[in-house]
């Protein structure tokens, strides 16, 4: 009877004990909890739980590592000494340059026991790791003096013991592959721990890892809010946001651009302030935008300011959600001074080519004077070759002339249409030599001539086809072997290079004829216009006729026509 009433007071005993445990395992976990969720950060939540984790094991030493860069420094400790922390603060192992090595996946390989712990790197089947990843040991010295490197899968730097500590232990801060980092526990004494009190330390410190995810996240974001929140305070552009067309975010430029107060701008709607004639402009833009689905939009448009100033915006817009609802951002520079710039430049641009419009008209008009003196002296002469002088000097004007015409009537009034200005010159050529029975073939389509380039050229042809229309074709009648008298100009541009060509079927020049040496006027204007002033090279084809070709390219430095 005896014997089963102590048995029963045992079991009694026994239950009590164990109730009291876990009564006391639940209230150890609210405490933890409640630091947990009561902690406003990262720093407080890990100052907190350091005391917490040193008064429940009644360790002298602990303290936390944290991710930071490449490494795990220590965020937080309680009872080691401050060489001791200095001593092992980072666990990287580094070259003599101080360079951080690396292992073949190109992480960094870390030192040490807690290298081990925070890299994974664990044999379950050693007494002194668990299935966790943790490390815990109730004597340091009989580790060491017990198992080989390998057997603690690393070399460690045995610090620990070094310092006094028997008692260690080392606990992961992971979440499935993250991890954040571990806590340490260190005693003098041996026998601090047991496998009990280190698998109820993994359960604590797993918790604390959610935990310590979770602000970690809430900080980044109030770190990137705050960032964003800077870059729109600081920005140099307007920056708003407009929601079932109302301005909800408007940022201080945005006010100083405007001189309405936040409040004034946040109580009416982004059309109220844009320029009357140009709101069906933006709600047209805004249709086309919001219908076809681009990403972003971009044009300008005209603010009315709070004292009446007009400026003009150029807005930058994309779809955005705020407050989980569909949203615009806007940002609008300050483009006034620009445009009034770009008008006064419109202006003077366009004073400028009425004053270009004018001087090629009375140039032309002079030319054209000059001419009109010409043609009026040759009627009267009598003599055959000054008459023919007096024609010839006639045609050279004219070739000046008919440039300046084409510019005054062109759009660009910095170049001719080439081709347009050959067929001109050239009909009048056949018509002060009366050469009716002359074919003349113009092929320069698609080329465009400044004056530069086009007074010298003009000229050439003018001396070129003159000779021709001259004395290539005795009589006006071709050679026996050719059905018409033709002339044939050509002038191509390719890769930034002229070629010019002037050509007929006539009789040709005689064999013993070195042009190049020629002192006529007419070729000595085809030699310096050609060689010095276009900078080019001639060549002379005398197979069927004559061909004069001329190469010369836009790039090269040439003196200008004045």
């Amino acid at each position: 009877m005896t014997d089963h009433l102590c048995a029963g007071l045992q079991r009694i005993d026994n239950d009590v004990t164990v109730l009291k445990r876990t009564q006391e395992q639940r209230a150890t976990e609210r405490d933890l909890l409640r630091i947990c969720h009561l902690a406003e950060n990262v720093n407080s939540l890990m100052y907190q739980l350091v005391d917490f984790f040193q008064t429940l094991t009644r360790c002298e030493a602990v303290a936390v590592r944290l991710k930071q860069g490449d490494d795990f420094p220590y965020y937080e400790s309680r009872g080691f000494p401050k060489a001791f922390i200095k001593a092992e603060n980072s666990l990287c192992v580094r070259d003599p340059f101080g360079n951080i090595l690396r292992d073949n996946l190109g992480n960094p390989v870390l030192e040490c026991m807690c290298g081990n712990i925070l890299t994974g790197r664990f044999d379950p089947t050693k007494p002194f790791f668990t299935h966790s990843g943790s490390f815990w040991t109730n004597s340091t010295s009989e580790l060491l003096a017990t198992t080989s490197e390998d057997d603690r899968q690393a070399r460690t730097r045995n610090r620990c013991n070094g310092e006094g500590y028997e008692s260690v232990a080392l606990i992961p801060l992971r979440i499935r592959q993250t991890t954040f980092g571990l806590f340490q526990f260190n005693d003098p004494q041996r026998n601090r721990f047991n496998l009990s009190l280190i698998k109820q330390l993994e359960g604590l410190v797993d918790y604390v890892a959610l935990s310590l995810s979770k602000h970690l996240t809430d900080e980044e974001l109030r770190n990137s809010e705050e960032k964003y929140r800077l870059l729109v305070e600081n920005a140099q552009e307007a920056i708003i946001v407009v929601q079932d067309n109302r301005l909800v975010l408007v940022n201080p430029k945005a006010m100083t651009m405007s001189g309405y107060t936040h409040d004034e701008l946040t109580a009416g709607s982004l059309a109220s302030f844009i320029h009357e004639d140009d709101r069906a402009m933006v709600a047209r833009h805004n249709r086309k935008w919001l219908t076809q689905g681009e990403k972003t939009s971009s044009y300008c448009f005209r603010i009315i300011c709070k004292n009446g100033d007009i400026k003009w915006m150029e807005q930058n817009c994309s779809r955005i959600i705020w407050n989980e609802k569909p949203a615009t951002l806007i940002f609008l520079n300050d483009i006034t001074e620009w445009k009034n710039a770009d008008k006064a430049l419109q202006t003077t641009l366009a004073e400028k080519e009425v004053l270009l419009r004018e001087v090629h008209h009375r140039v032309k008009n002079n030319l054209a004077a000059i001419i009109g003196l010409f043609e009026l002296q040759r009627r009267i002469m009598v003599d055959s070759s000054t008459r023919d002088t007096l024609a010839v000097l006639t045609s050279r004007v004219r070739a000046m002339s008919l440039v300046h015409e084409k510019l005054y009537r062109s759009d660009s009034l910095s170049e001719i249409d080439f081709q347009e200005y050959l067929q001109s010159l050239v009909s009048h050529l056949r018509t002060s030599f009366g050469s009716p029975n002359i074919c003349c073939e113009i092929d320069a389509h698609g080329i465009r001539m400044p004056l530069d380039l086009a007074v010298p050229c003009g000229m050439i042809i003018n001396e070129l086809v003159t000779n021709s229309l001259k004395y290539a074709f005795p009589e006006g009648r071709a050679p026996h072997d050719a059905e018409l008298c033709r002339i044939m100009i050509s002038l191509v541009l390719e890769d930034g290079i002229f070629t010019l060509s002037v050509a007929d079927n006539g009789i040709g020049l005689d064999p013993k004829f070195d042009w190049s040496q020629a002192q006529t006027l007419g070729l000595v204007l085809v030699r310096m216009l050609g060689q010095h002033q276009l900078a080019g090279r001639y060549s002379v084809d005398q197979t069927a006729g004559t061909r004069f070709t001329l190469t010369f390219s836009i790039r090269d430095e040439r003196k200008s026509y004045e």
